[in-house]
């Protein structure tokens, strides 16, 4: 079964009750879209892993699973900010492209 796999990390305790409702949220979401990728969380060590498994019927079409992997960076992000609430880290909009974008 093939598919894809993405997942970041952040020190802190995943046994927050905070985290899983997010977590929880945003399995919601991509099940009320039709999609049968699912996001998780385990402890390993002092790390928080949140992990994206998808499915490989999500990435047929190119722009839906462009618009996934979007969506798991803002989140990413939302649940670091969930481990670290005085460490804010903010991104407006995460953006994937095909050709490179030059930063001044």
């Amino acid at each position: 079964k093939s598919g894809f796999f993405v997942y970041s990390s952040f020190d802190g305790d995943a046994s927050t009750c905070k985290l899983s409702e997010k977590v929880d949220a945003w399995n919601d979401w991509l099940s009320n879209i039709g999609k049968l990728s699912r996001v998780s969380c385990v402890k390993a060590g002092k790390r928080t892993v949140f992990t994206l498994n998808g499915n490989e019927r999500d990435i047929r079409r190119r722009e839906i699973f462009q618009k996934t992997l979007e969506y798991f960076v803002e989140m990413s992000l939302k649940l670091h900010n969930v481990l670290h609430p005085t460490e804010t880290k903010v991104v407006n909009k995460v953006c994937l492209t095909r050709t490179p974008v030059a930063v001044a």
